[in-house]
């Protein structure tokens, strides 16, 4: 559940309503999240009031719906130079022409 008080604090402190996760989510996502769970299971009203307050409070710090600056892929960034050491092996007691062709993917 989310904490009206500790958002309060943290944006009095300059936190930035606008950051994203990794997965591209916002903290108003996961206010709204909150309260959707709150709401579904039927907690007191005094959680569920939390809960709208705090989505209210983000909303007016300008907090966005949803992500606008995120790409979302479905693969993980190389770190670079991460094949900088990859050199492709050839057994050093072939004559050469069957490290040429070896080289080449075509085998002996």
């Amino acid at each position: 559940m989310g904490n009206l008080a500790v958002a309060q604090l943290l944006i009095w402190h300059n936190a930035d309503v606008k950051c994203v996760d990794q997965d591209g989510r916002t903290c108003l996502a996961y206010a709204k999240a909150a309260l959707s769970i709150a709401t579904a299971k039927n907690q007191p009203e005094t959680s569920i009031s939390q809960c709208r307050a705090l989505v209210e409070l983000l909303l007016s710090y300008g907090c966005p719906e949803t992500a606008t600056t995120v790409s979302i892929s479905g693969t993980i960034p190389r770190r670079r130079g991460s094949n900088s050491g990859l050199q492709q092996a050839t057994p050093s007691g072939l004559p050469a022409q069957q490290q040429s062709a070896a080289q080449q993917g075509g085998g002996v």
